[in-house]
């Protein structure tokens, strides 16, 4: 069964080679090389790029839309950021500092000796 699904994938991409090998010989692109990605172009965007000498690639596909479940784990994400960058933050602990005050000194009341 395997070997039958192998067999089938071979004889598509000899296919889709020979497709694009029959287009590039009707743009007389023969200069041109090939490369793996091309065997899923469309035939107007190999013949555009044979044409072009190469330089006319097809523009990249759109992104893939994000699916439900995603975009709400995304927003619940931006949400929890949107949070925590609202938040009003806690000042750390601090230990106590509070140092003993001497006590005042009575200048009137002290006499020099000397």
């Amino acid at each position: 069964w395997a070997f039958g699904k192998a067999t089938r994938a071979a004889a598509s991409m000899s296919d889709a080679l020979a497709r694009v090998r029959a287009l590039q010989d009707e743009c007389l692109a023969d200069d041109i090389e090939l490369e793996p990605g091309m065997l899923s172009w469309a035939d107007d965007e190999l013949r555009a790029y044979f044409e072009s000498g190469g330089t006319a690639r097809p523009a990249l596909p759109a992104p893939a839309p994000l699916n439900s479940t995603s975009s709400v784990a995304l927003d619940a994400e931006a949400e929890a950021g949107a949070a925590a960058d609202t938040a009003v933050p806690t000042p750390p602990a601090r230990a106590d500092t509070a140092m003993a005050t001497p006590p005042a000194r009575d200048t009137d009341t002290e006499t020099d000796t000397a």
